[in-house]
């Protein structure tokens, strides 16, 4: 089996690369937000307790690495595929 780094190829590659990005991106984007709320104090945790709060922040913090781990591969591989393409990425079809 022959290898295809083909512009079109990488291009659909980096694409399916981004499409992976963006689920892992709509799943962090609430626990940011809830991040952020809770150490302003803000919303549903205006009324949360010191030790509470704190529990709650390390669940949050775990959660948003983990996902930030699953992340780095795959933002590795899209900026080697961009830099093989010279920038020119494409609009996805």
């Amino acid at each position: 089996m022959a290898l295809n780094f083909s512009p079109d190829k990488l291009r659909e590659h980096f694409h399916g690369l981004s499409a992976q990005r963006k689920a892992i991106d709509k799943k962090l984007e609430p626990l940011r937000e809830e991040l952020n709320d809770l150490v302003a104090g803000k919303g549903k945790h205006s009324k949360t307790t010191i030790a509470a709060g704190a529990k709650k922040e390390a669940e949050l913090r775990t959660k948003i690495i983990d996902l930030q781990n699953e992340l780095f591969p795959i933002e590795n591989v899209r900026g080697a595929v961009a830099r093989a393409l010279n920038g020119q990425t494409g609009v996805p079809e």
